[in-house]
């Protein structure tokens, strides 16, 4: 039995060293082999083929057998992870302790071949949970202001981040400055967030790219004009049914809106009736009921602002002599309460404004505007109260202040 085992270990060796020595062989003869087997397989082609399918189908087996036992392998450690959650956990967790730089070489190997995966990812995120971002962005700055102090102590340290910030401020205070002296108004700038400009931009593609939104706004375009045709030509019609309508409801005892929005509701219900909306949302129409609602409030806004100041053109130049006695009054009292006095035109228009606000309709006129309709009702009589030779008086600068005056 030993002889045996002898024998079997001196055969292995002599293996061994065959196999050593025909290894080294065929290293130092490479172009040699080489040659041997091309010709070889001119020779026997047939043969050569059928050895080559031989082989390929050795390595597909094996390659379907291995891949059958990772397969049963990770099956088996999904379901050893399902039954014994808490376990796993730990084994993880003490792998991870264990091994910290291979679990950081694996995050970013992920992470190289995720990158842009993971970026619209994290910007999806972003963008769908904006205020939630915004708040632990929020509580991060509160928990960390030594941070952030010691960041902006280290920018402002920077001389050229410095002198770029100061040139920035100066050139928008020059602008300024211009903008004012050109009698232009000041520059308004609406800052957007990413999330807002990428939103934007996928309105602005959906709705150059897509057949189906330019459907969508022509309906809602049709529906629009429809809507406010209706609601503006039948006006009175609508608010004496929605009066109607809801006076019913109050009867039984149920809840009722205010009539405007009963008298809308009935205008978009008849301009439904004739236009296809299949492709708007409730939210669509709600939308384009919003946009009517401030088109008529601009109409009625411009609508009383022409009748106020035709009213007041016409109230001066018929009692331009009384209005010229109670600017003068209005002045002597100021004079007396120890104020400024004022240009005897900018006191005639404020008193035939106060004298004529209670007749017209002005309720969606704002003071401000209203202001900006007395002025350019003065500016329509520019000599019919001028002032003696060398008589000079304050300027006016504040009209709402002016009115109040005025109206006491």
């Amino acid at each position: 039995m030993a002889t045996d085992r002898k024998r079997s270990s001196d055969d292995d060796a002599r293996r061994e060293r065959r196999r050593a020595a025909a290894k080294a062989w065929r290293e130092r003869n490479a172009d040699r082999v080489r040659q041997s087997r091309k010709d070889w397989k001119a020779r026997n082609p047939d043969r050569s083929r059928e050895l080559n399918r031989e082989s390929m189908r050795r390595r597909r087996q094996l390659h379907l057998r291995v891949t059958r036992q990772k397969a049963a392998a990770n099956e088996r450690s999904r379901e050893w992870k399902r039954t014994h959650p808490e376990r796993a956990r730990e084994t993880q967790r003490r792998w991870q302790e264990a091994h910290p730089e291979r679990v950081r070489e694996h995050h970013r190997r992920y992470y190289q071949r995720h990158r842009e995966e993971i970026a619209a990812r994290t910007q999806r995120y972003r963008d769908a949970n904006q205020s939630a971002v915004k708040q632990r962005r929020a509580d991060w700055a509160a928990a960390n202001r030594e941070r952030i102090t010691e960041y902006q102590r280290r920018y402002r340290e920077d001389p050229g981040r410095y002198a770029k910030t100061l040139e920035s401020n100066r050139e928008a205070r020059r602008v300024q400055r211009r903008l004012v002296a050109l009698g232009l108004p000041p520059k308004r700038v609406h800052r957007t967030t990413a999330a807002e400009r990428r939103a934007n931009q996928t309105d602005a593609r959906y709705f150059f790219t897509s057949t189906d939104a330019r459907q969508k706004y022509l309906q809602i375009a049709n529906l629009q004009n429809e809507i406010d045709r209706i609601a503006w030509n039948q006006a009175d019609e609508l608010r004496r049914r929605a009066a109607d309508r809801i006076a019913a409801r109050e009867r039984v005892g149920l809840s009722s809106g205010t009539v405007d929005d009963v008298a809308m509701a009935l205008a978009a219900a008849a301009a439904i009736e004739r236009h296809p909306v299949e492709r708007l949302t409730t939210d669509d129409i709600a939308h384009v009921i919003a946009n009517i609602r401030a088109l008529h409030e601009r109409r009625h806004t411009v609508t009383e602002a022409r009748d106020l100041r035709h009213a007041i053109i016409r109230y001066v130049e018929q009692r331009t002599d009384w209005l010229r006695r109670e600017a003068t009054l209005e002045n002597q009292l100021r004079e007396a309460a120890g104020k400024p006095q004022v240009r005897i035109d900018v006191l005639a228009h404020h008193i035939a404004f106060h004298a004529l606000k209670d007749r017209l309709p002005h309720g969606h006129l704002r003071l401000t505007d209203a202001m900006k309709v007395v002025n350019a009702a003065r500016e329509a009589h520019p000599t019919l109260f001028d002032e003696p030779a060398g008589w000079s008086r304050t300027a006016h600068t504040d009209d709402i202040g002016i009115a109040a005056g005025a109206a006491r």
